[in-house]
């Protein structure tokens, strides 16, 4: 997730495959970076009273996934019914990966994950809340800051650093709904607002109680973006990339719930180390329509 913490991861490893160059510099300058502007004391979606139902008008960046990923969250799937949806499971991790194609766009990636986290909900809901604290566990992830909070309504800047010369860091704002429906279910509805180099992005995480005391985290993310020149450097490499991002700031927050006395570093590793096996193992990511339309 979350929220941004994907794509970031996303954006930083396509660099380090060599997928992007001939990026304008100034186009960093499009939007406003977290430290140029004034945070909210708030890092936490904990505590926030609903104000906005979850399947308000976000107001984000219009996309062909919006209105679709809202009609799903609106007649949400018990985790028993979702493994329907997924192909079978992953090596030994309790995690299942299902990627989504769009229509006239190849580049712009979707993808649903769902995995078994061996913690307590409340566990989880926790780690997932604290976004503050997801510098240090998240790839690249340079600094975020809340900008805008009305109660379960919440703006974000994020920062994710780019090593390399020339290359503005990936800046981007979010908007965020959650929601609370009922005991043992919260809902995390995300969407751009604007970024340097994403041109849409919209996705949800949904964490359920389980029957035995762990979690089941679900997330469905769909974006595109200013790729330069990595077309030409081959889609399924430009998957692979992305893919990988995702994986590690997932597995983050996994391991974050799991083994609340790891230090950042050795979950940063870990996570890190589990996301390449993983890439590996999946190698190119089988792809179907979701069904939703083509990217017109």
């Amino acid at each position: 997730m979350f929220a941004r913490k994907s794509l970031n991861s996303c954006i930083a490893l396509v660099f380090k495959l060599g997928l992007m160059s001939g990026i304008d510099p100034s186009l960093a300058e499009e939007v406003v970076k977290p430290g140029d502007l004034k945070a909210i004391p708030s890092s936490s979606f904990a505590g926030l009273k609903e104000k906005f139902s979850i399947l308000s008008d976000i107001g984000s960046v219009p996309s062909p996934y919006r209105d679709k990923l809202k009609s799903l969250i609106a007649t949400w799937p018990k985790s028993v019914s979702f493994q329907k949806n997924q192909p079978a499971k992953v090596g030994e991790a309790d995690i299942e990966i299902q990627c989504y194609e769009t229509l006239n766009n190849p580049t712009y990636i979707g993808v649903a994950q769902r995995m078994v986290v061996a913690a307590p909900f409340e566990r989880v809901v926790s780690v997932v809340d604290d976004y503050g604290k997801y510098v240090g566990i998240f790839e690249g992830l340079k600094k975020v800051n809340s900008i805008s909070v009305d109660e379960n309504r919440v703006v974000t800047a994020w920062e994710e650093e780019i090593p390399f010369p020339l290359v503005p860091n990936e800046h981007n704002q979010m908007i965020h709904l959650v929601s609370n429906p009922h005991a043992g279910l919260k809902i995390y509805r995300y969407g751009l607002k604007e970024s340097n180099h994403l041109t849409r992005n919209d996705g949800f995480i949904v964490l359920e109680a389980g029957r035995f005391g762990e979690t089941v985290y679900t997330e469905f993310d769909f974006f595109d973006a200013d790729w330069g020149i990595a077309k030409s450097f081959g889609v399924d490499r430009l998957w692979k990339g992305c893919l990988e991002g995702l994986y590690q700031s997932d597995f983050a927050l996994k391991l974050r719930a799991e083994h609340g006395n790891w230090s950042a570093e050795r979950v940063l590793e870990t996570s890190n180390n589990f996301a390449k096996a993983l890439s590996k193992q999946l190698g190119v990511c089988s792809k179907r329509e979701f069904p939703i339309m083509d990217s017109k």
